[in-house]
């Protein structure tokens, strides 16, 4: 068993250490930088769908909001308040002389 063992702890000692092909750390960092590169260009290609997707969603609800809120003043048949409505409920006075 003793045999067995020193045997294989000895394999290893005449084994030379491994050397890498030339240039292999910059072809390493060539890929990682194209990698990089590519994630950056799908990011700026998605980005512009995300805004335009953002801006008509917020038309959609702008005129949603208009929409139901000229509905409900017809409704109610409430009339808008006048500016001297408003000015007096703030306590404003407008001098125009």
């Amino acid at each position: 068993m003793e045999d067995e063992l020193e045997k294989t702890l000895h394999a290893l000692d005449g084994m030379e250490r491994a050397e890498p092909k030339p240039f292999l750390y910059t072809r390493i960092q060539g890929r990682l930088e194209r990698r990089r590169a590519d994630t950056y260009s799908r990011i700026w290609q998605l980005k512009p769908a995300y805004v335009i997707a953002s801006v008509a969603m917020l038309i959609v609800l702008n005129v949603a909001a208009m929409l139901v809120y000229s509905r409900s003043q017809r409704q109610s048949g409430t009339a808008k308040p006048s500016i001297d409505a408003v000015a007096s409920d703030y306590g404003l006075s407008f001098d125009i002389q």
